[in-house]
């Protein structure tokens, strides 16, 4: 809008970046690939444990074959974000996206030792699980900001939700691993309700990664 004093005055409204080209595909076409790599990677795992639960009662033959593919799908979601390592400089994601895969790197190591016996099982859990918590919000975070990058507020909404939402779930699984001996049978409806709402936000995980590399594949002229 123009100064109503001086009609010649340059205009005083700020003005939106302009839309991604083709150089801004070409720029995150890695990270897109990267992305693509750790959806299938989740989808592979997720029906791997389905098929595992499954497996117990029906096919038991099965579980050592869907357990490999689990790991498979385990080192793309590893692998994914090395990719994204590629996203330009102005979205200053690679701190994030580094400190992620050394977080999920270390959980791996630690899971490796557990299984060998060289580290105590109580507190490489603990350890396992908070890094990969970690490792997860980092990611998250990377992702909103090359959502903002190509204009894709709805993306970067999509990501606060899922920190909001895993926020709320590490404090009602705190609630029902310290009550445990003060609110007996409610402590047990709680961490169902924790469980069902960590599939919930991995399966909004797995969305928001395959809705960005989509995003990011508009962008091709």
């Amino acid at each position: 809008m123009s100064d109503p004093i001086n009609p010649y005055a340059p205009s005083l409204e700020t003005t939106s970046p302009p839309i991604p080209t083709q150089g801004n595909y070409e720029a995150l076409a890695a990270t897109a690939r990267g992305l693509r790599i750790i959806h299938f990677g989740i989808v592979l795992m997720l029906l791997c444990l389905i098929g595992m639960t499954l497996s117990f009662a029906i096919f038991p033959q099965a579980i050592a074959p869907l357990g490999l593919l689990m790991l498979v799908g385990f080192l793309m979601w590893l692998i994914g974000p090395m990719f994204c390592l590629t996203a330009p400089p102005e979205t200053q994601t690679k701190g994030f996206v580094i400190v992620s895969i050394i977080c999920q790197l270390s959980a791996l190591m630690i899971a490796i030792a557990k299984s060998v016996g060289v580290v105590n099982i109580r507190y490489s859990s603990l350890a396992t699980n908070l890094l990969a918590v970690i490792s997860v919000a980092l990611f998250i975070l990377a992702m909103m900001r090359i959502a903002s990058s190509i204009q894709r507020e709805d993306l970067r909404a999509a990501g606060r939700r899922i920190l909001r939402g895993g926020v709320v779930l590490i404090c009602m699984g705190l609630v029902s691993v310290f009550g445990i001996v003060l609110m007996g049978m409610l402590t047990s409806i709680i961490l169902v309700v924790v469980l069902f709402g960590m599939l919930i936000i991995f399966v909004m995980y797995a969305n928001l990664v395959n809705s960005l590399a989509t995003a990011i594949d508009s962008l091709k002229g």
